[in-house]
């Protein structure tokens, strides 16, 4: 069932690389966690407060490559924030029952993933399909992922 579900998502996945950053380094564990090439993402430059480059990487991802993406994050997230996620599910969805993540960039480096809310890499999860209960639907593929 959970790889049935999994078929009908996209993502978009962004995060921000900072001049103090190692840009490469970054591109190295996201390859390693992932499976994804800097290539896939778009690059937009920013200029910092200081008129440092601020470099935003965005790419959108679907089929087997976004399955993968959602099964290594759900493998691998930590078991506190499964937990935490599952109790407030409703908080990080939008009326288009988009999910929303973030991911901590520093746990890419652990061996789990840690939900934070600065310097992260973010996630919105989109489903393809429509689904009623989205909530209860979010939380069994948290759990169906927990459980390989």
């Amino acid at each position: 069932m959970v790889k049935e579900e999994l078929k009908g998502f996209s993502i978009e996945i962004s995060f921000l690389v900072h001049a103090t950053e190692d840009e490469k380094k970054l591109f190295d564990i996201i390859k390693s966690s992932f499976n994804l090439y800097p290539e896939i993402f778009t690059k937009t430059v920013f200029e910092g407060h200081y008129g440092n480059p601020i470099y935003k990487y965005t790419a959108y991802i679907k089929g087997n490559l976004a399955q993968h993406v959602l099964k290594t994050i759900f493998e691998r997230l930590d078991v506190i924030d499964k937990d935490n996620l599952a109790k407030d599910i409703g908080e990080r969805i939008d009326e288009h029952k988009n999910l929303y993540l973030r991911i901590e960039k520093s746990s890419l480096f652990k061996k789990f993933f840690r939900l934070g809310t600065s310097n992260v890499i973010y996630l919105k999860l989109i489903p393809k399909n429509k689904v009623g209960n989205i909530k209860n639907f979010y939380k069994n593929l948290i759990i169906g992922l927990e459980n390989p």
